[in-house]
């Protein structure tokens, strides 16, 4: 069979987990969240990797990791302050 490389829109990443268990299943083609989650691999044994092929990863963790969030909304003074704090800390 000839290699093939996933388009973006064939790059799907699917999350799914149910009330009786404590697991949630990632299956991704995301190369950046493969490499994220290898990472934690490696770090913790709370999650495994369950299965791959020549397109993507599926792994098993916590259910309780699994976490939706609206982006983090900051006032324009808070958003300086936190400017000026890199600034100082990266001329160091």
């Amino acid at each position: 069979m000839p290699n093939y490389d996933l388009t973006k829109y064939e790059q799907e990443t699917l999350i799914s987990y149910n009330q009786e268990e404590d697991a949630a299943i990632i299956d991704t083609c995301d190369k950046k969240l493969i490499r994220k989650l290898d990472k934690l691999c490696d770090k913790l044994s709370t999650i495994t990797v369950e299965n791959q092929n020549q397109y993507g990863k599926t792994y098993k963790l916590p259910k309780k990791w699994i976490k939706i969030s609206t982006p983090r909304q900051l006032s324009e003074k808070t958003r300086k302050k936190l400017a000026e704090r890199a600034k100082s800390n990266f001329s160091n």
